[in-house]
């Protein structure tokens, strides 16, 4: 993977990190909005079947996450990932600075690298668990979601530049994760006829 945009994401001494928490919880979060189209009203059962990919308390999760990074911290203090302005509830059509924006520190602005990698538990398939439904969750993920602090402001967006398996991958997920816009057309056009098609069939 790579940064997009900086990841505001912080250990312990205040270095930039991410660790396999953090993608196991936006993973998690994709796929329960994937299983919701399935299961709709039928919450037992959705999380009966989230289980069956993130375990429970009565047994422990078959897919195993783990990331390796080299994370350089940012040289600045950065403030602000998008404009530091928001609108103005009291006088709508006006902007006024955040209030409350708070300082963070975050990676360098250019590209840094992450490794990702998924399997599974020995005792489990990876058939049994690689399913379009968790494809279709990685695709979300990466397409439309981000990760750390101001990720909901343009924060942490990542995107997928190599993807391999040691099984046989679904080769449209592998050229669909891959995906980079070029400009607004092309990502309309990705969202419409390859995105929404592969997650509803899922």
């Amino acid at each position: 993977l790579e940064t997009v945009t900086p990841l505001l994401m912080n250990g312990a001494d205040q270095t930039p990190e991410i660790r396999a928490a953090s993608f196991r919880g936006v993973l998690r979060y994709w796929l329960r909005a994937v299983l919701g189209g399935i299961y709709q009203e039928d919450i037992a059962a959705l999380k009966a079947e989230e289980s069956r990919y993130f375990g429970s308390t009565e047994a422990g999760s078959p897919l195993r996450v783990r990331v390796e990074h080299q994370l350089e911290p940012a040289t600045s203090r950065v403030k602000y990932v998008l404009p530091p302005t928001v609108e103005d509830h009291k006088h709508p059509g006006e902007r006024v600075p955040h209030r409350h924006p708070g300082f963070h520190e975050s990676t360098r602005a250019d590209s840094q690298h992450i490794w990702l990698t998924l399997d599974t538990h020995p005792l489990h398939s990876a058939s049994t668990i690689f399913t379009p439904q968790l494809y279709s969750a990685l695709l979300l993920a990466f397409h439309l979601g981000a990760f750390g602090k101001r990720s909901r402001r343009g924060g942490g967006v990542l995107r997928v530049i190599g993807c391999d398996a040691d099984f046989a991958l679904n080769e449209q997920f592998a050229s669909r994760i891959q995906f980079c816009a070029t400009d607004q057309a092309s990502l309309v056009d990705f969202l419409h006829n390859d995105l929404v098609p592969f997650v509803s069939t899922a």
